[in-house]
């Protein structure tokens, strides 16, 4: 006893390892209480950590896709924008082309004139186009009096000009008057600003006949023989309304170029007629002119 108590720790180990050899022993020689006990506590805890395999594998999937999608978003984004600024930028350049084909047509309609081709870089403080500066001014052989048009007809007449810019007075201006005429029924007139009618891009024509004057609407106004600086029958615009008043009968004409949009012109560098040599028809007071030294300019 003595012995088996100061051994009694090797003693408990061995005891431990006969049992284990033992139920070794058993279980080798009974394979279905292995196989039982696969199946109670192996399987289920192997089939759990598959499943968690599966799932932290089709996060890491995931993840790595949404890395994938981001990228691919991001470059097709880049993409989007680049074919949208390459657009935009045929777009302009369609725009320009369309621009200089209207510009050519005009100068081939006109072939017998010369020209200088200007691009408008500004127009008047009140946003009604009645002033426009362009980039050409007497370097480029444009002088004073001469007339600006553009695909449509007439946008008006150059009053002012520096070394590279000049300014023009449009259709817009009140103090723009030009000699006119129906094409239809020949009457006589003149195409002047008006300070109401040009908040709606619109201008007035006042006819020799007064009353009398054989006109409709959508009839077709062009520059007259009697006109001093344009020569005759370049486009002015059409009549949308007829007005009878107090002061008389006038047609609201609606310009034949948009004036609002136009971003280039011609100016014709030919001086037509000197005034003294020009024929000057009747005068018509307008009462929407502003008298004055040098306020109206008759064309």
């Amino acid at each position: 006893m003595e012995t088996l108590s100061k051994h009694k720790k090797a003693f408990i180990i061995g005891m431990c390892l006969l049992c284990a050899v033992l139920a070794f022993s058993t279980i080798r020689s009974k394979p279905a209480f292995l196989a039982d006990f696969a199946n109670f506590f192996v399987m289920p805890m192997q089939s759990a950590f598959s499943e968690a395999g599966y799932w932290i594998d089709d996060r890491i999937s995931f993840v790595a896709s949404l890395e994938h999608l981001y990228a691919e978003n991001r470059e097709l984004r880049e993409q989007n924008a680049a074919l949208l600024e390459e657009n935009q930028r045929l777009g302009f350049m369609k725009d320009e082309n369309q621009k200089l084909s209207e510009l050519l047509a005009v100068d081939q309609l006109y072939a017998d004139y010369p020209k200088v081709g200007a691009r408008i870089i500004g127009h008047g403080v009140n946003d009604w186009y009645d002033m426009y500066t362009i980039d050409k001014g007497t370097n480029q052989g444009i002088k004073p009096s001469m007339i600006a048009i553009a695909p449509g007809g007439v946008v008006g007449t150059v009053v002012e000009c520096s070394s590279d810019t000049s300014t023009i007075r449009t259709l817009m201006d009140e103090n723009l008057v030009i000699s006119a005429q129906c094409s239809r029924t020949k009457e006589f007139g003149y195409v002047m600003g008006d300070s109401v009618l040009m908040r709606q891009g619109l201008c007035r024509m006042e006819f020799q006949n007064g009353q009398n004057a054989e006109i409709l609407q959508n009839d077709t106004v062009v520059t007259s023989q009697f006109s001093i600086y344009y020569p005759a029958g370049v486009s002015i615009g059409k009549i949308v309304d007829v007005i009878s008043d107090a002061t008389g009968k006038y047609a609201v004409i609606e310009p034949a170029v948009d004036l609002s949009s136009l971003e280039t012109l011609l100016v014709v560098t030919k001086e037509f007629k000197a005034e003294s040599e020009a024929p000057t028809p009747t005068p018509i007071p307008s009462p929407t002119a502003t008298p004055g030294a040098g306020s109206v300019l008759v064309k």
